[in-house]
């Protein structure tokens, strides 16, 4: 209803996250992974071509082509879009895979794994202290 302060929208033409850089068509495009951290498209290309991933550009990003590592590189075309990344894709048929890994993220993790270790231990001195 019009008096709700949540609101629902839907775009009816909506453009997937990926594409080719140069060519709006966007055809030879087949996305058959999109997991948190992980982007796995199937493309192909009668030329040389950039693909681009409407992903915030981050170090941590790593990309390859057919299991071979590539340069993630910004957005090239738009200055616009330059928070976005692309890869050069070559001539043919190539399974494209991003994936996301950040070691700040594995520390962390390790971090507080340690400290969650810190605080069990802790807790059952002060336990068997108490007794």
């Amino acid at each position: 209803p019009a008096n709700t302060y949540y609101k629902a929208f839907e775009f009816t033409d909506a453009k997937p996250p990926y594409g080719w850089v140069r060519d709006r068509n966007q055809t030879g495009i087949q996305a058959s992974r999109w997991q948190p951290e992980l982007r796995e498209l199937h493309v192909t290309t009668p030329s040389a071509a950039a693909l681009y991933l409407a992903e915030q550009w981050h170090p941590g990003w790593r990309a390859w082509i057919d299991g071979v590592p590539v340069q993630v590189q910004r957005y090239p075309a738009d200055p616009r879009f330059a928070a976005f990344q692309s890869v050069a894709v070559p001539t043919g048929e190539h399974r494209v895979v991003f994936r996301f890994t950040d070691p700040g993220l594995r520390t962390g993790t390790w971090v507080s794994v340690l400290t969650l270790a810190g605080l069990v231990a802790a807790c059952r001195r002060r336990q068997e202290a108490n007794g």
